[in-house]
């Protein structure tokens, strides 16, 4: 039997489209060659794309833990007209985009999507999910079985890329678009980033 592997991305991985997508794609091919692989689309959008044949090839299953909406959309919408109006909303407004669906109800659905299944591997492919990856092996933890290994996709800090990308709107004159690019940063730093 082959060993089981649960693959974390915050969209459903394709071989064409964004950078993102393609990049989730090749590696979930490279990780398919070895495992049984179990595929969780974890949506901090509004919008998440349906998985394509060359996807479901090579994934056992595939979900999806969608926002719910009205609950998180609308949590997110106050958080954001908050921070425009200069009023702090606890410690939230001023995460990136994709950590504000962040709850102890989400993570606690994900580490319950696949039930029954014991993964010898958790691959986390967006540093910002490594919360939904410990949620999903504490699980097994709790279970007494052996722990589950958990890998981390550190191709780049998202602050720093961040940082960089505002960087570059600042010395191109796009002053409107630098200041998002440094909000998305969190303040120089993501909750979940390695320190500088």
């Amino acid at each position: 039997m082959r060993p089981q592997l649960l693959y974390l991305s915050p969209l459903t991985p394709a071989p064409s489209g964004s950078g993102l997508a393609m990049r989730a794609f090749h590696n979930l091919r490279a990780l398919a060659v070895d495992h049984d692989v179990r595929l969780l689309v974890i949506q901090y959008g509004l919008r998440v794309d349906s998985a394509g044949i060359h996807v479901r090839s090579l994934c056992r299953e595939i979900a999806v833990l969608r926002l719910c909406v009205p609950v998180d959309a609308t949590r997110m919408a106050i958080q954001r007209l908050m921070r425009a109006g200069g009023a702090r909303f606890g410690p939230a407004p001023r995460w990136p985009l994709e950590l504000r669906g962040l709850s102890r109800r989400r993570l606690r659905a994900a580490s319950q999507v696949f039930p029954g299944i014991r993964f010898d591997t958790i691959h986390v492919f967006r540093l910002y999910l490594a919360p939904y990856g410990f949620a999903c092996q504490s699980r097994t933890a709790r279970t007494g079985q052996a722990p589950v290994r958990l890998q981390l996709d550190l191709d780049e800090i998202e602050s720093r890329a961040r940082r960089s990308l505002g960087d570059l709107h600042r010395e191109r004159g796009s002053f409107l678009r630098r200041p998002r690019a440094l909000r998305r940063d969190a303040r120089g730093r993501c909750p979940v980033d390695a320190p500088s």
